[in-house]
């Protein structure tokens, strides 16, 4: 149907610009707005086709969901090529219809009718854009599905197990789905696992419903029993940094029922807010990329994160010490060495040439390599002392993607299904074939640890039946439900008081807690919270910024940032502040002294003023580094740069302490001043050090002259005495051995995210001139 869709936008693009070009009567203003409407329809259906390659299903929610997240350890090198193509071929054509709109033709007859028609056909083309069909598809559909009955099926389980017998170990393999088990398509791909499925309770039926149907998406799925919509804000930042918070998930009973719950993945935990969601509902111990200690071993790491088989040892490396411990756990792992669109081959695996029609295909062998860290892993359990009272699950988190290299040609062919199957010494082997889906997970398990059978929209295939079955077409109604699942993510219909704790970084009012930095619009039924995703560039500020005039907020950040527009005399300071008011009315700014504030949202009614508000808009959207303050030292944990300091090199992003210096952007750190240095003057510099630069000589250069100051681990300070000419305003300041790391990457997979090569980390730098006293 999306294909059809494009071919009607497509085509109605190109007689709008034919008709218009050689037969509508225009002007500049009529021909502007329409090349601008073309383009935009030239932008909507590459987009699409960019994002239909890779997910097969154009613009889906994995998609959605995706953009308006945090991007943080995700892999781009498969995506830079055909999206510097999308982007070229944007431009070509944009280029191409600009030369038809806008180059004279002979006079020919023309028509306001003509006009009217291209205008038409133009609007045809967007409004059949598959992108703008698909995103407003599902609000289309729930018109022709009743959804007014989520409350009847969705059930909140408020059970626990009582007397746990069962520790268990629940492995998520990335795009394993249960069609590779077919050996007449797939002989020989998973000689190890195969064997395991067939002692296993296996459940073939398992179906993939929509929002389910991407990473995080099936974690929620299985976990929580529904699928994963995202309600979207006034600027597609996080709604809050809470996950799904009033829904309860199979990780909170087992928290609550006792058991100690850990997860385990390669991968960096904050891409897709998959941290959030652990630590929202009873997963409290977490370890990935980062917390391995291996970011910078790149031997052990492919695109997304750490090989299977580093993590899988791991995992039994914990498994050995909760099982000693004598007290109930779940351990969950997820693979990513089957991760579209090639996979990854870890060091050491025996079976990594996998040959179909004569040509190794490096998708297959990604999986017949994994398969066999798995099935080791597993192994490993069942034999071990605590086997016999171990439920291991193995699961696909969702089908193979498109962006597979084998899913055109073999597994779209097939009646493809999830791969879902359990393991236990008192499980006895069987197929059932029942139609179910992976909403129906964690259910399962619960009823197999000797808890409840329901959770959310899942039921335990055990015992009952799934709503995929009972519910004629129950992917429909999933979209049908969807404004109602939305409103799990619970956000308060309003707030009187609040508690900040600085400590923690928490803010809390009533039964709802949130990260700090917070920003929080007031409406009159509703309180929609966004944190900040600490990037400069999607800061509160200007998220702040595009409220409309008269909307009451409030806001929890530095001092520093506020300071900035309401309250100058705050705007160096580092502590917390609560900001509050109507946009282009009165705002109050308040330092919270001390780890606990008090606090109570103010009714402001005061007037507001469209000159205001334009001037907060403006200072709001101020971008960091066009920020300057009045200062008589350089604060680099401060948005911006002091008014002394005319240009600086070899600084990287701003974090919450300061900034590093960084080798890659440029040898030393230059700091250059707008005027000549004191005759003589102490220079006073607060910093640490990194890795090999640790108390090392750092040579600090100004002027002819060179001393050398030694930073510790931790922050400290040191006073360089100097002189100089009535010229010298430039400050050098060189690390012994500047070590190229990922600490603290921001954005990007574990091996193509951005690098750092750092040496000192610069928190303040003051100049105090020296005065000379003359003898009487």
């Amino acid at each position: 149907m999306s294909f059809y869709l494009l071919a009607i936008s497509g085509i109605s693009l190109f007689l709008s610009a034919i008709i218009f070009r050689f037969k509508a009567k225009k002007n500049s203003s009529l021909l502007c707005i329409f090349f601008i409407l073309t383009v935009t329809a030239v932008v909507l259906n590459a987009f699409w086709i960019i994002c239909q390659q890779f997910t097969g299903d154009g613009v889906n929610q994995s998609v959605l969901y995706t953009l308006s997240n945090t991007l943080v350890g995700a892999d781009f090198s498969d995506f830079i090529m055909p999206v510097l193509v999308a982007i070229v071929s944007c431009i070509i054509i944009s280029i191409l219809i600009y030369l038809l709109l806008c180059y004279k033709l002979p006079e020919t007859s023309r028509h306001h009718l003509y006009s009217l028609l291209a205008c038409a056909l133009i609007a045809i083309s967007l409004v059949s854009s598959p992108t703008i069909t698909q995103v407003s598809g599902s609000t289309l559909l729930t018109k022709s599905v009743d959804g007014s009955d989520f409350a009847k099926y969705y059930i909140k389980q408020e059970s626990i197990i009582k007397n746990p017998q069962y520790n268990i170990i629940y492995i998520y393999a990335e795009s394993l789905e249960r069609t590779y088990f077919d050996k007449t398509i797939f002989p020989d791909l998973l000689p190890d696992l195969d064997p395991l499925r067939k002692k296993s309770l296996d459940f073939a039926g398992t179906q993939q419903m929509p929002a389910t149907d991407f990473t995080i998406a099936g974690i929620v799925a299985s976990q929580c029993g529904i699928p994963l919509f995202k309600p979207s804000t006034f600027n597609d930042s996080n709604v809050v940094s809470s996950f799904y918070p009033t829904a309860i998930c199979l990780g909170d009973i087992l928290k609550k029922s006792g058991y100690q719950n850990w997860f385990y993945q390669g991968a960096n935990l904050r891409f897709a807010d998959k941290d959030n969601f652990f630590k929202t509902h009873g997963i409290d111990n977490v370890w990935g990329l980062e917390e391995s200690g291996l970011q910078d071993d790149f031997s052990v790491q492919n695109n997304w994160g750490l090989y299977d088989n580093i993590v899988l040892d791991k995992a039994w490396d914990k498994f050995e010490q909760l099982s000693a411990a004598g007290k109930p756990f779940a351990l969950f792992a997820l693979t990513v060495d089957t991760h579209p669109p090639k996979g990854y081959i870890s060091p050491g695996c025996q079976k990594n040439n996998y040959v179909m029609r004569g040509q190794k295909v490096d998708a297959l062998s990604a999986v017949l390599c994994s398969q066999e860290d798995i099935a080791r892993f597993v192994r490993k359990i069942q034999s071990s002392p605590w086997g016999k009272n171990t439920l291991v699950v193995l699961s696909s988190d969702h089908l193979a993607m498109p962006s597979t290299a084998v899913a055109v040609d073999y597994l779209n062919k097939q009646q493809r299904k999830d791969l879902f199957f359990v393991l236990g010494d008192d499980i006895k082997p069987r197929i059932d074939p029942r139609v179910r889906s992976t909403l129906d997970n964690g259910a399962t398990v619960l009823e197999l640890l000797g808890g409840g059978r329901e959770i959310g929209l899942g039921r335990s295939s055990v015992s009952t039946k799934s709503l995929a079955e009972t519910i004629p077409d129950f992917k429909n109604k999933l979209f049908a439900w969807g404004d109602s699942i939305r409103k799990l993510w619970g956000n308060p219909e309003h707030i009187d008081k609040f508690t900040i704790d600085t400590r923690n970084k928490k803010f809390s009012a009533d039964s709802f807690s949130w990260d700090l930095p917070l920003a929080i619009e007031i409406l009159p039924d509703q309180v929609i919270p966004v944190v900040d995703q600490q990037r400069d560039n999607t800061s509160l500020r200007k998220t702040l910024a595009f409220l409309p005039e008269g909307t009451q907020f409030l806001w929890v950040d530095k001092c520093s940032k506020a300071g900035n527009v309401w309250k100058s005399n705050l705007a160096l300071s580092m502590n917390w502040c609560v900001s509050q008011g109507r946009m282009g009315g009165d705002i109050t700014v308040e330092e919270i002294n001390g780890e606990k504030y008090q606090g109570v949202v103010t009714q402001n009614d005061s007037a507001t003023n469209t000159a205001r508000y334009r001037r907060d808009q403006m200072l709001l959207q101020t971008l960091p580094e066009d920020i300057r303050y009045s200062s008589d030292s350089f604060k680099f944990a401060l948005e911006g740069q002091p008014n002394f300091i005319e240009n600086m090199m070899g600084v990287s992003r701003r974090e919450e302490w300061g900034r590093w210096s960084d080798a890659l952007a440029a040898p030393s750190v230059l700091l250059l001043y707008k005027y000549p240095f004191p005759q003589e003057f102490d220079l006073e510099i607060e910093a640490k050090a990194f890795g090999k630069n640790i108390n090392k000589p750092v040579a600090v250069s100004i002027g002819d002259r060179t001393q050398y100051a030694y930073f510790g681990q931790q922050p400290g300070k040191v006073t360089l005495h100097f002189t100089a000419d009535m010229y010298t305003r430039l400050i050098n300041i060189s690390p012994p051995e500047p070590e190229l790391t990922r600490e603290g990457s921001i954005l990007g997979s574990s091996t193509v995210s951005p690098v750092r090569k750092l040496g000192v980390g610069l928190i303040t730098i003051k100049i105090v001139p020296r005065t000379t006293l003359t003898p009487e």
